[in-house]
Formats: structure tokens, C-alpha cells, sequence
């Protein structure tokens, strides 16, 4: 089997012929970075894509979880009053669901409402600066969450059913959201992190 490469100029590209007996393969450089670059930007859009999508699971989560913090409902009672009685520090609760909650409602904010707006705007760099800004916000809320239900008597599993005043039933679904929104936060902070200039 014979092959051979030729090289020449043409048009301001450095073409690569590649010829195989049984049949002709031609490739150009320019060709090929045309490929690479139409490639690079699928993925940038790709990731630009699961960037937003993690900024609304985080947001959805954390605007859901307000109408718990804000109206009195017991889990938020529970869990805070475990943190104060275990930590001695009478802020846990009852101001404890009310700081948490307006985080968690600056960190939305900063995720997708004023991102958007940016966007429209055409304020690109604004926008990217804006979801960093809440995603730190949203994995120091979700840090002292993990290490809460870690290290404390709150534990893994938290009262998500209530009875006559009592937990019916407990579940991981609050430390499984606080890890996976911590997860989801340190992907927007990368990803944000190396479009800077």
C-alpha cells in the first residue's frame, strides 16, 4: 500500500492531501480547525446551557423552600431549634429561617432574575459576574447546610410530615438538595470562573 502526503499553498491555507491507492482521503488544516472551532463553540453553548439550568434548580429550590422559612412551618422550627439548642446560640432560631430565607432569595436573584436582565441588556460580562456572585452565596448557605446535617443532632434525615404537632415521617430529601445545589453552585462558580477575561 502506497501513501503519500502532499502539501501546498491555496488561498491562504496550508492544505494536507492524504492519498490512499484504494481511495482518496483529502484533509485541510484549515478544514480541520474549522471542525475543532465549530466543536468549541457546540460545547461552549452546551455549557452555557447546563450553566442556566443548574442556576434554575438551585433557584427553584431556594425560592420553594421560602414559603417554608417565611410562614412558620414546622420542619424550619425543627431544624433551627436543634441548632439552637445543640449550639447554645439563640440566633438560630427565630431569626435563624428568616436570615437563610433572604440568602437564599439574594442567591436567586443573583442566579437567574438579574443575569437575564443583563443579558437582555447586552451586559455579558455583568451578567457572568452577577451568577458567580450567587453562586458563592449559594454554596456558603449550602456549606453550613451539609455540615449541619453532618455534624449536628440535626442529622442526615429531617422531619418532612407532621402530625398533631408531631414528625410523622423523615427523609434525606433537604441534605440531598443542599448537596446537590452545592454541586450545581460549584459548576456555575467553574464554568463562570474560566469565561472571565
Amino acid at each position: 500500500m502506497n501513501i503519500t502526503i502532499s502539501t501546498g499553498q491555496h488561498k491562504g491555507v496550508f492544505p494536507i492531501i492524504l492519498y490512499i491507492p484504494s481511495q482518496k482521503f483529502a484533509l485541510t488544516i484549515s478544514g480541520f480547525c474549522g471542525l475543532l472551532s465549530s466543536t468549541e463553540r457546540d460545547m461552549k453553548k452546551v455549557l452555557n446551557i447546563i450553566t442556566w439550568l443548574a442556576a434554575l434548580f438551585i433557584s427553584v429550590i431556594f425560592l420553594d423552600s421560602l414559603r417554608y422559612k417565611f410562614a412558620g412551618h414546622p420542619t424550619p422550627e425543627y431544624i433551627f431549634t436543634t441548632l439552637r439548642e445543640w449550639s447554645g446560640i439563640g440566633l438560630f432560631f427565630p431569626a435563624g429561617p428568616w436570615i437563610i430565607g433572604l440568602a437564599e432569595a439574594i442567591a436567586a436573584l443573583c442566579l437567574i432574575v438579574l443575569p437575564a436582565i443583563f443579558l437582555l441588556t447586552k451586559k455579558q460580562g455583568s451578567a457572568r459576574n452577577t451568577q458567580m456572585f450567587g453562586a458563592l452565596i449559594a454554596i456558603g448557605v449550602m456549606s453550613g447546610a451539609i455540615v449541619f446535617h453532618l455534624f449536628t443532632p440535626l442529622g442526615i434525615s429531617t422531619p418532612t410530615e407532621w402530625a398533631n404537632g408531631e414528625p410523622a415521617s423523615y427523609s434525606p430529601a433537604l441534605f440531598i438538595s443542599a448537596c446537590v445545589s452545592w454541586l450545581c453552585a460549584a459548576f456555575i462558580l467553574i464554568v463562570r470562573g474560566k469565561q472571565r477575561p
